[in-house]
């Protein structure tokens, strides 16, 4: 601690003060990520039609079956929470969407200085015929931008799907007998070492297909 006449030298220049201060901060950036899906669902309605003709006097017949569509709709979106970076160097977290846990990679790490820290897969329901596999479509990567300057881009790689019903199988799923699927969508953010603080978000679209 200083004695009283450093003291008052120091209260005379208060730029001084500010240099210490900055001296003793720590040096970490806070960035919100929130990647917001759009569902969407393709139905390809089964549709088998057989004709069964003798010579040019026969009757035929068709037949048709009629698949119950399949439906995907948002339970909660992709959110990396608040991160930030130890050091003057770049980071990743990963997101797990099988076990629905998160990894923090070199310098990243998690800032839970708010209440929407906590990171979380993307869930989502699936409806459609019991017993049917489906698959599900998504993009390699996606740019996340700051709501503050749409400049400032994070990219979101390694996206991935999991389901409920049919572990251990990425990007596939299982509708089980009451229709239904849980499925979980993860993946990784990069954050470069002169990432600016901020609120970042992206669109994701995710299709779901019967196999």
């Amino acid at each position: 601690m200083p004695n009283g006449a450093r003291w008052r030298r120091l209260l005379s220049r208060p730029s001084k003060i500010a240099s210490l201060l900055r001296a003793r901060a720590p040096s970490c950036r806070r960035i919100l990520i929130r990647v917001l899906a759009i569902a969407s669902s393709f139905s390809p309605g089964l549709a088998v039609a057989e004709t069964l003709s003798e010579r040019s006097t026969a009757t035929g017949t068709a037949q048709a079956s009629i698949v119950e569509p399949i439906s995907i709709s948002t339970i909660a979106d992709l959110d990396f929470g608040g991160v930030k970076l130890i050091a003057a160097k770049a980071g990743s977290v990963t997101i797990d969407p099988s076990s629905a846990t998160t990894s923090y990679q070199e310098t990243a790490k998690i800032d839970c200085s708010t209440a929407d820290c906590l990171p979380s897969p993307a869930t989502y329901l699936i409806r459609g015929a019991p017993g049917r596999r489906y698959r599900v479509e998504l993009p390699d990567r996606v740019v996340a931008r700051s709501s503050a300057n749409p400049e400032e881009e994070l990219i979101v790689s390694k996206l991935e799907a999991a389901s409920i019903n049919l572990p251990g199988e990425p990007n596939r799923g299982l509708i089980d007998s009451n229709g239904r699927d849980q499925l979980r969508v993860g993946g990784t953010l990069i954050v470069p070492a002169k990432a600016s603080p901020g609120h970042y978000s992206a669109q994701v679209t995710v299709a779901v297909t019967y196999e």
